[in-house]
């Protein structure tokens, strides 16, 4: 199994989104140490070990490899760019109250989270597309990410691909910041 730098997965991910946008989900379990990313799209999934996940150019590596679709969840939202118009917009923020409105911190609250969450059914109703490049008069969205992972179980070839991750991940963070570990 090839591993990559978590840069070149990306780009390679984002070229096959584009060929493909449906289908895909995308996972991010913080807790584990070090962090770890799941691109998942049918029977293929990029998995990279990250330094961090809050850092704009984290160092990471990566590889791809085929899964069975019996180790997924089943009926995820799909992962994608969305796009949203100026009408679609107004339509999901109707319902939130001036700050005149509001009587209260608990109220406000309460009111935004349903508010969230009806936004979010709204948003993963709609099919995922491929983002244009073109000024429109639209917003993009881009979710839902899942937490935790994955996989429901894992191989032991997948197990191996972890371990090795992890490994080459301290490698280069100690040869590109000597000062890191």
């Amino acid at each position: 199994m090839e591993r990559k730098r978590a840069k070149k997965i990306l780009k390679e991910s984002y070229r096959e989104y584009r060929e493909d946008p449906r289908g895909w989900s995308y996972w991010i379990s913080p807790e584990a140490d070090p962090p770890e990313v799941y691109l998942i799209h049918n029977d293929s999934a990029y998995f990279l070990k990250v330094d961090s996940l809050f850092t704009p150019n984290p160092i990471g590596i990566g590889a791809k490899f085929d899964i069975e679709e019996s180790q997924l969840p089943e009926n995820l939202p799909e992962y994608g760019f969305r796009q949203v118009s100026r009408e679609e917009l107004r339509e999901l923020f109707e319902d939130l109250p001036s700050p005149s409105e509001i009587e209260s911190r608990r109220e406000f609250e309460e009111t935004a989270k349903e508010v969230g969450k009806r936004t979010k059914e709204k948003l993963v109703e709609k099919k995922p597309t491929v983002p244009s490049q073109e000024k429109r008069e639209t917003a993009t969205f881009l979710g839902p990410h899942h937490k935790g992972d994955p996989l429901e179980y894992i191989s032991d070839e997948q197990r191996r691909v972890k371990e090795d991750l992890e490994k080459e991940l301290e490698r280069l963070k100690r040869r590109e910041y000597p000062s890191y570990a």
